[in-house]
């Protein structure tokens, strides 16, 4: 998904969070593992040191945007998973942007 995809100004989702947020969206099956979570969050960045940041990006964006019943859940073994309900709730809030 593009850089240039405007969210909701009321979410509070900006730099690292957007980034990991619309990598889920564009990711098959909404399934990303850890490194490629940590990736978008930095770029490529990549270490020890990165490992509590992404988790930190993923608590945040489920506490941000729960109460829209978007989730992104821990899958044993292989990352995380935005379900694809999530995924819809994010791509129509896209949408209702670029049609105001």
């Amino acid at each position: 998904m593009s850089d240039n995809v405007w969210l909701p100004n009321d979410w509070q989702v900006h730099g690292a969070q957007r980034r990991v947020l619309l990598a889920f969206v564009s990711a098959p099956a909404g399934v990303m593992t850890f490194d490629q979570v940590i990736e978008a969050a930095r770029s490529g960045a990549r270490g020890d040191s990165v490992a509590p940041l992404a988790r930190r990006h993923i608590r945040q964006l489920n506490t941000k945007l729960g109460h829209l019943g978007v989730t992104i859940t821990s899958r044993w073994g292989e990352g995380y998973e935005m379900p694809a309900a999530s995924r819809e709730i994010i791509r129509n809030a896209i949408q209702q942007r670029l049609a105001a």
